[in-house]
């Protein structure tokens, strides 16, 4: 209920990680198609399967999201704040990864990024 109302009302939405779960992410978009993988998981949001300390509150919830936005339209606005979200902490952590290289590792970190968004483009014709 609360990302359906940030996204509403336009406020700005930030994920906050964990040390631990801050490591965990960045392994995971290292993986070859981590970030791809990550975004997938994120399509699999269903707002009915959210779980509320208090069960009375959950099914209040539920039901003023079903008649007012409904669940596939609050889903689609949860995802579209996640994945905004996500992107944003990719771009934070590469440039976390930018800012700790030397002069060399950083040029040969920008022709590989070249030559991976070039062989992209080609794929993509």
């Amino acid at each position: 209920k609360e990302v359906y109302h940030t996204q509403a009302s336009g406020a700005k939405f930030d994920m906050v990680m964990s040390t631990k779960e801050q490591e965990t992410f960045e392994t995971a978009l290292s993986a070859r198609d981590g970030f791809e993988s990550i975004k997938a998981g994120l399509t699999r949001v269903d707002v009915r399967k959210a779980e509320c300390r208090n069960i009375e509150d959950k099914n209040q919830i539920l039901r003023e999201l079903e008649q007012g936005v409904g669940f596939d339209e609050c889903n689609s606005l949860v995802v579209g704040l996640m994945s905004k979200a996500l992107v944003d902490q990719a771009k934070a952590n590469q440039a976390r990864q930018m800012a700790s290289l030397n002069g060399d590792e950083c040029w040969l970190a920008c022709d590989v990024c070249r030559r991976s968004l070039h062989q992209q483009k080609v794929s993509h014709r």
